[in-house]
């Protein structure tokens, strides 16, 4: 398996190569279909973590770990792959392929940094290296020529114009994209996107070179460049291809923000006192938008983190969150955002973003929605100035210009297993009067005590002497109890005579 972090693994091959068609040179430029994304978005989001489309690949994602994005939809990803690429089925046989933006960790090579390798030139065409291939093998590729060092030479298909190439090297295959106007790979869209941001190509732009400029993430296989010291949202970013730098400018960062502070202007000044700018200059703002999901089954070890499943009766509803200065959980908000829940992949969930607010710190609270739980998930859009709030659907988070995404995931109560379980306390107050009144007690003195005694003393000695004799003269004299004791012992031997 090759490292993508190992820089020159293949150094000094294939340098500027000069490729043998075996067929008719090639056409005019044009993506193909395994190149552009289709009905597939351009951008994912796993854990907060970005990942832009590369290319669609055969692969069968059942031998591949399951896992589900921030949007509820289904992702594969491989154990210990180096690239760190995530697959989204297109179908039983092919899955699109996205690579990491790595826009946490900037340091970590790209795809195309992990070779040290020249371009390839076809005629007037020229192909640059973007990395080791990682699903494709010659089993799956046409041979098309070679190079004039012997190396083979494949492509996707037989049909030119070809947008990738593939040369078999001693780690693998090498993939290389033909560049097309302005410098640009010809597999990459006319609008691309990163860090959640629109660009296109700045056409009137020199190429700038690299000083000055800093890596902050990657952009498909190659290194995405930006102003030093500059943060998301940016207004331009630079692709470095090769020995080439192609400025890409933001289609919406620079005019949302000019609209942005107008509209602003005046309605932070509720808010503006709680949380005044930094340095006292002129006032910058920030939002914040709120994602909410309803899960109706949660595999992971951390309920608070994953969200699966669908809940079709939470559709249609809306969700309130309010906004409170600070680290406020109950006073008055400063803003409340509506978010309304609606079917999205194959999950239940929303979005909703609420007006400018002045930077600083705001507390967000999910109002209760009946017959579910709201668990706040700090964090798990990336953003690193997010808390929770101990026992409460809360989040605290500064604000920073631009956006700042929370989430919330709302889990079913299981009110009906509590109600069951309340009832059954009853019964053991019953068992404990029982236990108390001695019944058994007084049975067992009484009935042991006088049989015995009276049954085997009285009735052997009266009804053999007096019943015959004694109740003409002594029944009206005697009724007391106290007399027959002593009448039948004397009486009896004086009246026979």
């Amino acid at each position: 398996m090759w490292n993508i972090r190992r820089l020159a693994q293949v150094v000094a091959m294939l340098t500027a190569m000069v490729l043998v068609w075996s067929g008719p040179a090639a056409a005019v430029l044009a993506q193909d279909d395994a190149t552009s994304p289709g009905d597939q978005p351009l951008e994912i989001v796993v854990d907060g973590e970005r990942f832009v489309f590369d290319r669609i690949v055969p692969i069968d994602v059942g031998e591949l770990q399951e896992g589900t994005d921030d949007d509820g939809n289904p992702f594969f990803t491989r154990a210990d792959d180096p690239v760190g690429a995530a697959y989204v089925p297109v179908d039983d046989a092919t899955a699109a392929r996205y690579l990491p933006e790595s826009l946490d960790a900037p340091d970590t090579a790209c795809l195309s940094e992990g070779v040290d390798v020249g371009n390839i030139t076809a005629g007037e065409d020229v192909y640059v290296p973007a990395g080791l291939e990682p699903d494709l093998s010659t089993d799956a590729l046409t041979e098309v020529g070679s190079t004039d060092d012997g190396r083979t030479i494949f492509a996707p298909n037989a049909e030119q114009p070809f947008s990738e190439l593939f040369a078999d090297s001693d780690e693998g295959l090498i993939r290389y994209l033909l560049l097309g106007d302005q410098g640009v790979p010809g597999t990459f869209p006319a609008t691309v996107t990163f860090a959640g941001q629109d660009f296109e190509v700045a056409t009137d732009a020199e190429d700038p070179g690299t000083e000055g400029l800093a890596k902050v993430g990657c952009l498909g296989p190659f290194p995405a460049l930006a102003e030093e010291g500059a943060d998301a949202p940016f207004s331009t970013v630079y692709l470095s291809v090769n020995d080439q730098v192609v400025t890409y400018q933001a289609t919406d960062v620079p005019a949302e923000t000019d609209e942005v502070t107008e509209e602003a202007a005046t309605p932070p000044e509720e808010t503006a006192e709680a949380t005044p700018p930094d340095d006292g200059g002129e006032a910058e703002t920030g939002t914040i938008t709120v994602r909410a999901a309803f899960c109706e089954a949660d595999n992971s070890e951390n309920a608070n983190s994953n969200c699966n499943g669908r809940i079709e009766e939470a559709e249609g509803t809306t969700v309130v969150f309010e906004v409170r200065a600070d680290v406020d959980t109950e006073g008055d908000p400063v803003q409340t955002i509506e978010v309304v829940i609606d079917q999205q992949g194959n999950g239940s969930q929303g979005d909703g973003t609420g007006e400018a607010l002045s930077l600083g710190v705001y507390t967000v609270c999910q109002d209760p929605v009946e017959g579910f739980d709201a668990i706040p998930v700090p964090g798990n859009e990336g953003g690193s100035n997010q808390s929770g709030v101990e026992g409460l659907p809360c989040i605290t988070v500064e604000v920073t210009p631009g956006n700042t995404v929370l989430q919330f995931n709302n889990f079913p109560v299981e009110a009906p297993a509590d109600a069951a379980t309340a009832t059954p306390p009853a019964t053991p107050a019953v068992t404990e009067v029982p236990t108390e009144v001695p019944p058994t007690e007084v049975p067992t003195e009484v009935p042991t005590e006088v049989p015995t005694e009276v049954p085997t003393e009285v009735p052997t000695e009266v009804p053999t002497e007096v019943p015959t004799e004694v109740p003409t003269e002594v029944p009206t004299e005697v009724p007391p109890t106290e007399v027959p004791t002593e009448v039948p012992t004397e009486v009896p031997t004086e009246v026979p005579p």
